[in-house]
């Protein structure tokens, strides 16, 4: 465990299942409504975030190397970050990514607990784990419309690596939204 001011970082484990489920829901609605089309975001199917959380929970289980980490302050989950080793599937990113890499999936804090480091935490927490399983480069896709988490990574010195249209399926109709892929390349 760490703690960054107050909040604990630690793993994520079964039982906090449903409020990880509860809380993505929460932070999605909250932080991707102005990015979703109209259509999308008044369909958004939340099955596809227990889905995801059944996912991690079996991979674990299979000892994939896939790991989430929760913030907690007062005993509320705050903030999540969820990472993995991975497969590029982008040509572009092939031709920068080299053997040996990891992908950010998620990295969230609710809104009112932003700028306090605990995203920070999260995010050099994250590269260790990745550097402890062998991983010299980390991936990390962001909405291209999102400025607060573009600038988050850029506060790290990332560039944009590839721009890429990011399928989506949270609603009944699918839809692509425009994104851009972060690549940190010192994991050390």
């Amino acid at each position: 465990m760490r703690i960054s001011g107050q909040a604990i970082i630690a793993e994520i484990a079964p039982a906090d299942r449903q409020a990880m489920i509860d809380l993505h829901r929460h932070i999605r609605t909250v932080t991707d409504t102005p990015i979703y089309p109209e259509y999308a975001q008044a369909n958004i199917d939340f099955r596809l975030y227990e889905k995801n959380w059944a996912t991690y929970f079996d991979n674990k289980a299979a000892g994939k190397k896939d790991l989430a980490l929760k913030a907690t302050l007062d005993n509320r989950i705050i903030g999540f970050a969820r990472f993995s080793t991975a497969n590029p599937d982008d040509p572009k990113l092939l031709a920068i990514v080299k053997d040996g890499w990891a992908e950010l999936h998620w990295l969230y804090i609710l809104p009112e607990y932003q700028g306090q480091r605990i995203g920070k935490q999260l995010y050099q927490l994250a590269k260790k784990h990745a550097a402890d399983w062998g991983c010299r480069q980390m991936v990390i896709e962001a909405y291209r419309d999102n400025p607060t988490t573009r600038k988050f990574y850029e506060s790290f010195g990332l560039k944009i690596a590839s721009e890429v249209l990011s399928h989506n399926i949270r609603s009944e109709r699918a839809f692509d939204i425009p994104s851009v892929r972060f690549v940190e390349f010192n994991l050390g």
